[in-house]
């Protein structure tokens, strides 16, 4: 009864389908006391592309209902295909009837009679459809897909006509898509098919599991249900933000359960979870999602049900930013950064990238060709910058490798007549600096081609930057991709290469950098992103601006900034040693921070005492004094009890623990 009436499938593999009838046939025969004759399954297990619903003028829903893809009530009729309400009453009417009848059929010349007429129904209802368009040419190609039996779509309502008019769609969607990227397929036809359709969640750089997400939500009836295990990219990568912004404004998302590294299959390279949502209108929804994050503790054993229910937290206030799943623990500690801090987006100060030019090879070169030019005409050096990249910014300190930029920026509007050497030099890149994505052969006829459309002009860099000015002041600057983080603080009048990032602020920058240096915040941003293979982590501006950050009075921020002269220094004079103490002392001033109750609780606080015995460089400091300096002060960490406890013990604390991890 429940193959029969309950069951339906579709796959765009047609061994998948067979499988599935097979499947079903042995749990008849096998699992069965009394075996049972399978129905006949061709109208229920169905091959079909699953994703593609519509084809040119075939439409699978009907406009005067705006676009809803299943009957909002289970008593409305079946959405029509075409506008002859009569016509496409008659032929799904007639259509189910003989579906019904086909499905206990036992005698094979009376299938195939009602196989024929099914088929029939079918195309003369899509091209009654098409007629309506007026398109010969598309009722032509039809019927050659007809002739051929292939069908590129599927439309839904179409083919299990019985489910949307009883029911107005699916009371379950279950399924395991297929992890695809979509930018696999740039330039190929299928990808222009699936943006047709209109998904909410199609990017280009997403995964193909997001549409199958949308369309088994678009199939489900009004409080229906839908439970997918698919990758966990979702929840953080960028490409995630579409679908993490439907699921929260167009279904009621209920329990997640996020496997990570654990291996469901052994044969997947790619972390998975399980997501269960309701189709559900905004003003119907109920409570907070249900989540939880598998940890060591679980094994092909446990009862997943019972493990959610006990490790399980609410995630509340859903949107389009990262969902982040964890422990009991780890919500905790989360929560905990979020209410003492504020977001860096709500800070006075001002997050960018670098500068993106189009073509280095033209715009940044080395010392030696700066002095060339500025040789030749000394007005060059106006507009001739130091430039660091990604690789030059390490944590706490800069590598200045003699790299400079030719700053013609648009945002300057700089008239480059007035620097005529630069011009002759940029002149020599020939076509490759025009801005029009055009190809093109050059002198030895080898196919190049120029940089992307712009409006800028051919001796301009590619990006606006309307924000140049930020260069000219001190800044936070590191690099996009690393193993942990790198900020450093950068001088005045240095550029940055894209893509690396900066921030600038008019007093903060060195308790900023103190603070994104450490153990906690890393760890909080590096929860909102994907960690690549090898461990290494995109450092996004939009992971960034999300770190909650204590706004502290200056006179507390001024232990902060000692530390950080007294690390850039000893970073300078390679005194390892001396780093890591330094660093770890800041570490824990940041726990003391967000955790002080729990830190002064261990006895492992040690704000006040630090902030007692450190003094400021002056000015006049000789680099020996200084050294002098950090060499005293470690040593004092070593023997002051209360110092030397708190960096000793604070792991003790579990909020420490959990964040420092194995480290």
């Amino acid at each position: 009864h429940a193959i029969t009436h309950s069951i339906y499938g579709v796959d765009i593999d047609p061994g998948a389908v067979e499988i599935a009838k097979l499947r079903l046939w042995l749990a008849l025969v096998v699992d069965e006391d009394t075996p049972h004759p399978l129905p006949n399954l061709e109208h229920k297990i169905m091959q079909g592309d699953s994703l593609i619903s519509e084809y040119e003028g075939v439409r699978l829903y009907d406009e005067s209902v705006a676009g809803t893809f299943v009957a909002s009530e289970p008593e409305a009729p079946l959405l029509r295909l075409c506008s002859d309400k009569s016509l496409s009453r008659f032929k799904t009417e007639a259509l189910q009837n003989r579906i019904e009848l086909f499905i206990n059929e036992s005698q094979r010349s009376k299938k195939e009679a009602l196989k024929e007429e099914i088929d029939e129904l079918k195309w003369e209802l899509i091209e009654a459809t098409l007629k309506e368009q007026g398109s010969d040419e598309k009722i032509a190609e039809i019927r050659q897909f007809r002739n051929r039996n292939i069908c590129p779509f599927f439309i839904w309502e179409l083919e299990f006509s019985d489910v949307f008019r009883s029911k107005g769609g699916f009371d379950l969607v279950i399924g395991n898509p297929p992890y695809v990227q979509i930018q696999k397929f740039s330039g190929k036809q299928i990808q222009k098919d699936w943006q047709s359709q209109g998904y909410k969640t199609f990017a280009k750089t997403g995964d193909i599991y997001s549409l199958f997400y949308e369309k088994g939500n678009m199939l489900l009836k009004s409080g229906g249900f839908l439970s997918f295990i698919t990758s966990n990219k979702w929840m953080r990568a960028n490409y995630g933000k579409a679908t993490r912004r439907y699921f929260t404004n167009s279904t009621e998302p209920l329990r997640l359960i996020d496997f990570g590294g654990y291996k469901v299959f052994e044969s997947a390279t790619v972390d998975t979870n399980i997501l269960i949502f309701a189709n559900k209108k905004f003003s119907e929804k109920g409570g907070n999602l249900l989540a939880c994050s598998i940890g060591r503790d679980f094994s092909n054993e446990t009862d997943i049900g019972e493990y959610l229910n006990k490790n399980g937290v609410e995630l509340e206030n859903l949107s389009e930013d990262s969902w982040i799943v964890g422990s009991k623990a780890e919500f905790a500690i989360k929560k905990r950064i979020e209410e003492v801090g504020v977001p860096l987006k709500d800070w006075d100060i001002s997050i960018n990238r670098g500068i993106k030019t189009g073509y280095d090879n033209a715009f940044i070169i080395d010392g030696e060709k700066k002095d060339e030019l500025i040789a030749l005409d000394p007005k060059s050096a106006e507009i001739l910058k130091p430039i660091l990249r990604g690789r030059d910014l390490k944590r706490y300190k800069v590598n200045f490798a003699d790299w400079w930029l030719v700053a013609t920026l648009p945002a300057m509007k700089l008239d480059i007549d007035d620097y005529p050497v630069i011009k002759e030099y940029l002149k020599g890149f020939g076509r490759k600096l025009e801005q029009t994505g055009e190809e093109y052969k050059d002198e030895d006829g080898i196919k190049q081609k120029t940089r992307k459309k712009t409006s800028n002009k051919w001796f301009e860099t590619q990006d606006q930057i309307n924000y140049y000015r930020e260069f000219e002041k001190e800044k936070i600057a590191w690099g996009n991709l690393a193993l942990s983080a790198q900020f450093c603080l950068v001088k005045p009048g240095i550029y940055i290469n894209a893509p690396s990032p900066l921030i600038t602020s008019k007093t903060e920058n060195k308790y900023l950098l103190a603070v994104l240096n450490s153990s906690l915040a890393d760890y909080y941003i590096r929860s909102r992103g994907v960690t690549r293979n090898g461990g290494y982590f995109e450092y996004k501006p939009m992971f960034i601006e999300q770190l909650p950050v204590p706004q502290i009075p200056k006179p507390q921020q001024l232990p902060f900034e000692i530390l950080v002269d007294c690390l850039m220094f000893a970073k300078d004079n390679e005194m390892n040693v001396e780093i890591g103490i330094l660093s770890t002392v800041i570490n824990n001033l940041v726990f003391d921070l967000y955790f002080a109750e729990e830190m002064k609780a261990k006895q492992c606080y040690i704000t006040d005492r630090v902030s007692e015995v450190l003094k400021p460089f002056k000015e006049d400091d000789s680099d020996d004094f200084k050294r002098e300096y950090i060499d005293k002060f470690t040593i004092f960490c070593h023997h002051d009890r209360n110092i030397y406890r708190g960096l000793l013990h604070s792991g003790d604390v579990k909020m420490v623990a959990i964040i420092c991890g194995d480290k």
